[in-house]
């Protein structure tokens, strides 16, 4: 059991906008960087694009990166900056540091007593705030993704430390210590899983259920052996049945990179093929509900990366271009916008049910 101070939790007490509405099937973006200032170990902003899935701009969300709702990201951490959504949809959640840019040393080996490690949060409102904030969790390590149940319960992921559970209380709770290259944390069907990049054990694992103390961290895909070298597994996505994944590999396509797809043959998970179009890919999102999956994904290249589409119709299925992140910026994950839980849809409809009736009053 590792404790940590709760410094900001819940939406109430750490709210940095209500700049814009996220709209209900369009993709959100962590962008990494100004412009201006170099990406690096100092730390950089951070903003989270909204496009639609033509590429469009819709809006963007600019997380503050000075005072004391600050989160700033290692610019050249590859591995940090995957967004994630809650269980429910209704939160888009990532992992930063609670400070503006350092003026000097570097965020992944700062003590966290100086510099929190936080899990940052966007409401489909567009309402950014912190979900907690640990003064000793991940000290002197890259926090890297976190995800949350949408009822104040988080669980997050670094190098070197394992996989941490973070509660609305003044504790946090090891789940596991043995697997701790980590980098992407996604919920799906309410069970939490992680991608893990260490050479002999690279892969997806997962915990049943959402547990809150010690637990087994099941092997889901082992994605070691595939390939050429070492596998380097970044996002992944599932479908609902749990039949259909895909994972983001940045390897060169030579040895491997690209976007794997693995298939459930029976009860044995097997690679189908790598899609290598788009080149080597870390931060992934899937559509799955037509007939050929649609695929988003960004890129690896060092600055001004790009977002791509591409629909899985085989190993040979091209890509399209939709946005870049610009020069002395970068892309990192990308996800679906958030949309409002259903309880807060259906209290919208009552109240709007109300105004109608004293309308006719």
């Amino acid at each position: 059991m590792k404790t940590f101070r709760l410094l900001l939790s819940t939406f109430a007490l750490g709210c940095f906008s209500a700049s814009a509405q996220f709209s209900a099937g369009n993709l959100a973006v962590l962008r990494v960087g100004d412009g201006s200032t170099t990406l690096g170990g100092l730390g950089n902003n951070v903003s989270i694009l909204e496009y639609t899935t033509g590429g469009g701009l819709a809006n963007t969300y600019n997380i503050p990166s000075t005072g004391p709702n600050a989160i700033v990201l290692t610019g050249n951490a590859t591995a940090e900056g995957a967004l994630s959504l809650s269980s429910d949809g209704s939160l888009l959640t990532f992992a930063g540091y609670n400070t503006a840019p350092l003026g000097s040393g570097t965020l992944a080996t700062s003590s966290s007593t100086t510099v929190p490690r936080a899990i940052v949060q966007l409401s489909s409102a567009g309402v950014s705030s912190i979900g907690s904030s640990s003064t000793t969790a991940f000290s002197g390590a890259s926090f890297r993704s976190a995800v949350s149940d949408g009822a104040n319960n988080y669980w997050g992921i670094g190098n070197g430390t394992g996989t941490l559970y973070f509660g609305n209380t003044a504790s946090s709770a090891t789940l596991q210590s043995t697997l701790t290259v980590n980098r992407v944390m996604n919920m799906v069907n309410g069970n939490i899983f992680f991608g893990n990049g260490s050479a002999a054990t690279a892969g997806i694992y997962g915990f049943s259920g959402t547990p809150t103390g010690p637990a087994t961290a099941n092997t889901i895909i082992l994605t070691a052996g595939t390939g050429t070298g070492t596998a380097s597994p970044y996002d992944f996505a599932f479908n609902s049945a749990m039949t259909l994944a895909y994972i983001a590999d940045d390897r060169t396509t030579a040895n491997g990179g690209g976007i794997q797809r693995w298939d459930l043959v029976g009860s044995t998970w097997t690679l189908s093929y790598t899609i290598t179009s788009a080149g080597p890919v870390r931060g992934l999102a899937v559509d799955f509900s037509g007939a050929n999956p649609t695929l988003y994904a960004t890129t690896t290249e060092t600055a001004n990366n790009r977002l791509v589409k591409i629909v899985d119709t085989g190993a040979a299925s091209g890509e399209t271009d939709l946005a870049t992140s610009g020069t002395v910026r970068a892309f990192r994950g990308v996800e679906f916008a958030p949309v409002p839980e259903p309880s807060v849809m259906a209290l919208a409809a009552l109240g709007a049910l109300a105004f109608i009736a004293r309308r006719r009053k």
